[in-house]
C-alpha cells in the first residue's frame, strides 16, 4: 500500500473546512462572548496546521550520509525558503477560500481579520520553526 503525502495535514484541512462551514449559531447563544475569541481561534487552529505540515515535510526530508539527524534536517537552507511559501500559501488560499465559502452560506460570514489571522498564526508556527532552525544549526557548526 502505497503511504499517502501529507495525510495527516490533509485530514486536519478537512477538519477545519468542517468547523469552518459548520453552522454554530444555536450554540453561540449559550456561549460567553469573550471580544476577538473567534481570531484567536483561527489563529490557533492555522497554527497547529502548519506546524503539522512542517512536520511531515521535515519527516519527508532525505538525511545526508555521515551527518546526524538535526544538523542534515536543517543544513540545507533552500528547504526553509519553499516551506515558508508553502505555509504562506496554504494559509493564504484555504484560509480565503474558506472565507468566501462562509460569506456564500446564510448563517457564516466573510471577515477580512479572520484570513489575517489565519496567515498570521501559520507564520507563527513557521517563525517557531525557523528560530529552531538557526538554533539547531548553530550548535551543530560549533560542534563541528
Amino acid at each position: 500500500m502505497k503511504k499517502i503525502k501529507y495525510l495527516y495535514t490533509s485530514l486536519l484541512m478537512m477538519a477545519i473546512a468542517a468547523l469552518c462551514l459548520l453552522d454554530f449559531t444555536d450554540l453561540s447563544h449559550k456561549m460567553p462572548t469573550v471580544s476577538s475569541l473567534d481570531k484567536f481561534i483561527h489563529g490557533g487552529m492555522y497554527f497547529v496546521l502548519s506546524a503539522l505540515l512542517i512536520w511531515e515535510y521535515r519527516g519527508r526530508k532525505k538525511i545526508f550520509p555521515g551527518r546526524d539527524l538535526e544538523a542534515s534536517i536543517y543544513a540545507d537552507t533552500g528547504h526553509m525558503y519553499r516551506l515558508f511559501w508553502a505555509v504562506l500559501l496554504i494559509c493564504a488560499v484555504f484560509g480565503g477560500l474558506l472565507e468566501y465559502l462562509q460569506g456564500l452560506t446564510g448563517y457564516r460570514s466573510m471577515e477580512q481579520a479572520d484570513l489575517t489571522a489565519d496567515v498570521l498564526g501559520g507564520l507563527f508556527a513557521y517563525l517557531i520553526y525557523y528560530v529552531t532552525a538557526l538554533s539547531v544549526q548553530s550548535k551543530t557548526d560549533k560542534q563541528a
